[in-house]
Parts: structure tokens; C-alpha cells; sequence
């Protein structure tokens, strides 16, 4: 027996070249409810588009800090929705790096925003990273690049084959030193 589907939330998330230094993310959520459901007051409401926002995020420097982060509320439940969004641009400034979540909750999590925003935010930064990474990997490792140091902190203990101990850090680390030699 296969079981009926009611909700449906989806995810997509983009990276593009901007400047040398800098990539744009844009994420989309979108959840659908599949079924006709109910309000509290009784209403009965049919299936479709329950939220659907995009958020468009300017990532800069090998720092891979929010330089300017915007928020469009496509489709949401409640007028109130729209005002949720007041705290976005206290993310400015936010380097994607470790407490990078926490501060995010900090900001625009709970009452302080709306959660759905949150949740995408949270699952663009990793994205970030790679697309940060896919746009200066066109181009071979300088010697400046990796001076800075910056490949190996975004990697380390970010999952087992990163572990600070593992093999694949050793020959980060080999790979690092050749080119500043």
C-alpha cells in the first residue's frame, strides 16, 4: 500500500560568479500542501502553495562574509509574514564559518523572524561554501590564496573525510606548503 502524499517542501539552491571575490546564492522554499486541510476556524482551505520565498545573499572575501542579503515573500500565509523579514539585514556582516547556525537563530530564529527564511538561510550556507569554492577553483591555488589559510579552515572536521586528523587534511596541508614555497 502506498502511503498518500500531503505536504511537500522543497529546497533549490543557485550559486553565480558576481566579482572576483564574491558569489550569489539564491535559495528558494516552497511548501506545498497536497491535500484540502482546515483552519482553526474552520475554513476549509484546498491544496497549493503555502510559502514560497526566495532569498538572494551576496557572499564576499575568502571570509565568505554576507555582504548584502535581500528577502522576497512570494507566497505566505499571513500578512503578518511580511514583517518577519525586519531583522534580515542584521545578517550582514556574518562570516559562514563555525556558529554560523547559532547565529543566524540568534538573528532572525523563533520570534525574531520567520523560521521558513531561516531554514533556507541554513541550508544555502554549505551550498555557499562549494559555490564559493566551484568559482576560485577555475583558476589554479596562488600562492596569496593559500597564504591566507582559507581552504583548510572551511574543510577541517566539516565531515569524516575532512576529520583534522584524517588523511585527505595531511595532503591539504602537503599541497598548501608546496605552493607557498
Amino acid at each position: 500500500m502506498k502511503n498518500k502524499k500531503v505536504f511537500s517542501r522543497t529546497i533549490d539552491i543557485t550559486c553565480y560568479e558576481d566579482e572576483q571575490d564574491s558569489v550569489i546564492i539564491e535559495g528558494e522554499i516552497k511548501d506545498t500542501r497536497l491535500c484540502h486541510y482546515y483552519l482553526v476556524t474552520g475554513e476549509r482551505k484546498e491544496p497549493g502553495i503555502l510559502h514560497n520565498m526566495k532569498i538572494t545573499m551576496k557572499v564576499s572575501g575568502n571570509s565568505l562574509t554576507i555582504s548584502d542579503i535581500h528577502v522576497e515573500m512570494i507566497h505566505y500565509p499571513r500578512e503578518d509574514c511580511i514583517e518577519a523579514n525586519k531583522n534580515i539585514h542584521k545578517l550582514n556582516g556574518l562570516s559562514i564559518t563555525k556558529g554560523f547556525t547559532k547565529a543566524v537563530k540568534d538573528i532572525i530564529g523563533g520570534t525574531r523572524g520567520c523560521t521558513h527564511v531561516a531554514n533556507c538561510i541554513l541550508a544555502m550556507a554549505p551550498a555557499a561554501v562549494q559555490g564559493f569554492w566551484a568559482h576560485k577553483a577555475q583558476k589554479p591555488v596562488t600562492k596569496e590564496f593559500a597564504n591566507q589559510g582559507s581552504m583548510s579552515h572551511y574543510l577541517i572536521d566539516t565531515c569524516y573525510v575532512w576529520r583534522k586528523d584524517g588523511p585527505m587534511i595531511k595532503k591539504l596541508s602537503e599541497s598548501i606548503n608546496k605552493i607557498q614555497s
